[in-house]
């Protein structure tokens, strides 16, 4: 019997306390679920598995790592909350004669039977709920589905291995946290008067001026390169600044209402105004969390939504044709009108054999060199260009693609005409707003209009944002005295002839078209008949499948963090109102004795709620707002710039927590609600 004795209480403990511990099982079966599947549609989708298997592979296994780290985190934190409100259990233990050493005991105890049924029930849901979580994908990623059932043992290992190994930490915690602690301590922990607080001035401006910055440098990104360079920088000072507001502002708001007579003399106000006042210096950290888990879930679902719906907008900048061939040319001799004709010449006669005329042709030669833009100076020489890349972020990035004139009329079907020292200009992700454009060297051209272009595949997939520069004549504008720009060296230099085209045919027949195009022009000999190095040729429908498996993985792998950050935000809100509401259990229980009914503390209750429930929310859409223009530049990246597409998914998301956050809110006031209108009168 002696040997049960500690099991027996920590059970007792754990039931007695199911108010506070049923939510923090059920999270960790959510998280150890969660893990569980994830990581198993990781191991499933192999590249062996199927073609583009190791993309998804690879962001689960990204996505699982994620869940891992975070479930560590909000584990941590809200095994906090219950550590707080045993203390006082504790401490009766330890002053009716229990040991610490005892006490130990029953922790390890809690710590174990919440272990194992998390562990047993998480992995026993993941299991059965594996299938159901791999066909969604197969359906999203437009995979073919298999029916078969596996599962997959590294899986159950690296959950047990995880999580096994979180468990523990959390029960060192409160071995070290109960150590620190004396019995005195603990018994009054929720009785410890505390002082008036008061706002920081000084670190709540500091609070404003990184939120400032961070926002600052959000909305003044330029080019998606540069959205990377600086956007951790910008999260970085939005998370800080964040925590710092809410956790010293919000104090110096309480007592801006105090003052306000007419809003705080009243019944519905006057106790939660107090109230809020005491516990804001340290439960603003709480509400910061919610304001930053509340941004994460909105970001993540509009951006890998809008990916996701954007999908053949993104396919169709990739690749404007059916079928395109892009053949890189080191020797000037296979730019040469002629040869381009033959090797045309030879792509008509190879689609021909299928009985086939190519439709909606593009085709032009062009130039490449590579470098930075600095206001209207692009900079192609290598040593300038390795330093302002080293020395300025400011710099954006480009791939200038010189087309010749003859080429572009004849693509885009117009008769433009250019003087000598004049240039069309045409830019894929940013716009240009200068009337010249200058070069290192000090040479000038004169910018006659802005154009629509059609550029090629490898320009499209290059991170750098593309500037296409239609001169009078190509070999001139980079050889001899009238050259616009000097070509230095040739790792910065590339030359080539894109060709693609439509084909009135089905997807089989396209597909075979392609298959031959790629196995014929890649052989040796009609390279050096030719005069071509590389050979790039793509197809619409295999890259549409390509497409499906990045940008849905992402979308996948969005949604099931979606949800774990959304019902981490619950938790988090969910013990914020118990806990305050046993701190106000006291308080109320004394204004009833003096006349206070009911009805009067549902009218405080919600006064209380609603001024600072609702608080986080508000600001997560204002970070959303300003975070807009940066996470837009991220999405070029994927070829996307239907700006109004990411508006209206962004507007769902927020429409859409929005509407959970307001359920939370009925629930947890009720909760609240139950706990301060039972006090004894």
């Amino acid at each position: 019997m002696k040997r049960m004795f500690y099991p027996q209480l920590a059970w007792d403990s754990i039931r007695k306390n199911k108010q506070l511990y049923v939510p923090y099982i059920l999270t960790c079966i959510g998280m150890v679920m969660m893990y569980n599947i994830i990581t198993g549609l990781a191991l499933a989708n192999t590249p062996e598995a199927y073609v583009g298997g190791g993309y998804i592979g690879a962001l689960l296994g990204m996505g699982g790592w994620v869940i891992a780290l975070f479930s560590c985190i909000f584990l941590f934190y809200t095994n906090s909350f219950l550590m707080r409100r045993r203390k006082k259990e504790f401490g009766l233990y330890n002053i009716l004669g229990m040991s610490k050493w005892s006490i130990v005991k029953i922790l390890f105890w809690e710590t174990l039977i919440i272990s194992v049924i998390s562990l047993t029930v998480g992995l026993i849901l993941g299991i059965l709920l594996s299938k159901l979580a791999e066909l969604g994908l197969m359906n999203i990623i437009h995979e073919e589905i298999n029916y078969r059932f596996t599962i997959f043992g590294k899986s159950i290992v690296m959950t047990l291995k995880i999580f096994g190994t979180i468990f523990g930490l959390l029960f060192f915690n409160s071995v070290i946290r109960l150590a620190s602690s004396n019995a005195i301590t603990l018994v009054r922990s929720e009785n410890r008067g505390e002082k008036p607080p008061k706002g920081n001035w000084l670190l709540g401006m500091l609070g404003i001026l990184l939120l400032a910055y961070g926002y600052y440098l959000s909305v003044t990104i330029k080019n998606p390169t540069e959205a990377f360079n600086t956007g951790f920088t910008a999260v970085l000072m939005v998370i800080v600044g964040t925590y710092l507001i809410m956790i010293c502002c919000s104090v110096l708001f309480c007592r801006i209402l105090k003052r306000r007579q007419g809003y705080y003399y009243k019944a519905n106000h006057f106790v939660s105004v107090s109230s809020m006042a005491y516990r804001m210096k340290r439960n603003g950290a709480g509400l910061a969390s919610i304001c930053i888990l509340a941004t994460m879930t909105l970001v993540i679902m509009s951006t890998t939504t809008c990916l996701y719906a954007g999908l053949e907008d993104s396919l169709n900048q990739r690749c404007p044709r059916d079928i395109s061939i892009e053949f890189g040319m080191q020797d000037p001799e296979g730019m040469q009108e002629e040869n381009i004709r033959d090797l045309q010449s030879g792509i008509l006669d190879t689609i021909q054999m299928y009985g086939l005329s190519p439709k909606r042709i593009c085709s032009y030669r062009y130039a490449v060199l590579y470098g930075v833009l600095e206001e209207d100076v692009a900079v192609t020489n290598p040593n300038g260009l390795m330093g302002m890349m080293t020395d300025s972020l400011g710099t954006e990035m480009y791939c200038y693609c010189f087309v010749p004139l003859s080429d572009y009329n004849e693509l885009m079907g117009t008769e433009e005409t250019l003087e000598a020292g004049e240039v069309l200009i045409s830019t894929n992700r940013t716009a240009y707003p200068y009337d010249t454009l200058s070069f290192e060297d000090g040479r000038e051209v004169s910018v006659k209009k802005k154009v629509d272009f059609i550029f090629s595949g490898e320009s499209m997939m290059s991170i750098f944002s593309s500037m296409a520069v239609i001169v009078p004549d190509l070999d001139a504008a980079l050889q001899g005295d009238q050259a616009i720009v000097s070509v230095m060296d040739d790792s910065f230099f590339d030359r080539g002839w894109f060709y693609a085209f439509d084909l009135p045919a089905d997807a089989k027949t396209t597909q075979q078209v392609y298959q031959e195009l790629d196995r014929v022009f890649g052989s040796d000999d009609l390279k050096s008949r030719y005069g071509y190095d590389v050979v790039s040729c793509e197809e619409r429908e295999d890259l549409r499948q390509s497409f499906y498996q990045i940008t849905g993985g992402l979308f996948y792998l969005g949604i099931l963090l979606s949800i774990v950050f959304l019902f981490a935000t619950i938790l988090i809100i969910y013990y914020k109102q118990i806990s305050e509401g046993y701190e106000d259990e006291a308080r109320f229980e004394i204004m009833q004795k003096i006349g206070m009914t009911k009805k009067e503390i549902r009218k405080s209750i919600n006064s209380q709620i609603l001024t600072v429930f609702f608080l986080p929310l508000i600001l997560a859409v204002v970070h959303l707002a300003f975070a807009f223009p940066m996470f837009h530049k991220m999405l070029m990246l994927f070829n996307l710039f239907n700006i109004r597409l990411f508006i209206v998914t962004t507007g769902i998301s927020v429409l859409i927590f929005a509407v959970f956050y307001a359920l939370v809110y009925r629930i947890t006031s009720d909760v609240y609600y139950k706990i301060v209108s039972e006090a004894k009168q």
